[in-house]
């Protein structure tokens, strides 16, 4: 998705820009003895973002939804609705005070999507649509006060919700193989939305991209064509943004960074400079085509990575100390910022870096 605090820039590349600063990490609330872990940030301002996640208090083993809140003067966190136990997966904002947040909550028998908003004074629940199984939304993009989508699974199958401006309402997912799942959505106009995931190739972890397209009238498979670096390896695509209609992003597993240009989708090699069967990427954001970062975290041992792309080519920029980084956000104007988890087993604390 495009955070609200992402400028819109034209499509295609531009000049490089001079290296990237570091990563530099901010202070966080954390309890001591919470396992805390943040999945989704976004960007409502110059200098301004909520991100969200999860939180295990002490030896409770109930987990609740976390909203944290930077205005600018250092992270809060903020009074969220109760929920009798879930998580928060993801966050946009189509404006200050209209933002919406989602995840899942556990139900009776089996979990149900949640979905909160927050209109600029408080977070307040809004009801899901009823779907006959499991339900966990994993991303939201919010266009507008009458437009935003929502992406998660249903049993073994994607989940697609819409927000009219009234409720939220399922939409049918294009026709995949069980197992598949949408983990990011990028809502560009009325008719013009991306949803990104996997597809399991069939035992073990193995995985192939997913991108649907909405058109305005239905959901359908984008073929893809990607460069195979490894059998059985998991290439789930996890997060997506754009900045305009003809330059979108997205990027996933083993590395995985593809890119829409208009005339398709084309992969861009990472540069990480690490076996692609040793992490993922799990987030972009960008306020120009010379100005993008990815971040993810290591598979085989706990660690942060990123890259930048200065419009010619993505470079390896060291992560922050810590476990993994899941998500970022750009600022217009203002810094990117990501975030994940750091810390030990029994003990994760939240993890929020800038650079920029």
């Amino acid at each position: 998705m495009a955070a609200f605090g992402t400028a819109v820039a034209v499509g295609g590349m531009a000049s490089a820009l001079a290296a990237p600063a570091g990563w530099s990490v901010d202070p966080v609330p954390h309890p001591p003895g919470q396992n805390t872990t943040l999945a989704g940030v976004a960007a409502v301002g110059a200098n301004e973002f909520f991100a969200v996640g999860r939180s295990t208090p002490g030896a409770a083993p109930r987990t609740t939804p976390l909203i944290l809140h930077n205005a600018g003067k250092g992270w809060k966190v903020e009074l969220t609705p109760s929920t009798g136990g879930g998580r928060l997966n993801g966050i946009s904002a189509a404006a200050p005070k209209d933002i919406w947040a989602v995840g899942s909550r556990a139900g009776e028998l089996v979990d149900r999507a949640l979905i909160e908003h927050y209109d600029g004074t408080r977070w307040r629940l809004v009801a899901a649509p009823p779907v006959p199984r499991t339900a966990s939304l994993n991303a939201v993009s919010a266009r507008s006060p009458v437009d935003a989508w929502a992406v998660g699974t249903q049993g073994s199958r994607p989940l697609i919700e819409r927000w009219n401006g009234s409720v939220w309402s399922v939409v049918p997912a294009a026709d995949t193989p069980d197992g598949s799942a949408l983990y990011g959505v990028a809502a560009i106009s009325f008719t013009n939305v991306w949803a990104v995931g996997g597809i399991p190739t069939g035992g073990g972890p193995g995985a192939r991209p997913l991108i649907e397209h909405w058109d305005g009238t239905a959901w359908t498979v984008v073929p893809l064509v990607v460069p195979e670096v490894a059998t059985n390896l998991d290439r789930t695509l996890r997060a997506i943004t754009y900045l305009s209609a003809y330059n979108v992003w997205t990027v996933g597993g083993g590395g995985l960074i593809l890119h829409f240009g208009g005339a398709g989708w084309t992969s861009q090699p990472s540069n990480i400079g690490i076996d692609p069967a040793k992490f993922t990427l799990s987030g972009v954001a960008g306020r120009a085509s010379n100005d993008m970062w990815t971040v993810g975290y290591t598979t085989t041992t706990a660690g942060t990575l990123s890259a930048h792309f200065d419009g010619t080519q993505w470079t390896n920029v060291p992560g922050p100390a810590g476990n993994a980084l899941y998500g970022a956000a750009r600022a217009r104007n203002g810094p990117t910022v990501a975030i994940g988890s750091r810390g030990d087993a029994g003990n994760l604390a939240p993890l929020i870096a800038r650079t920029g």
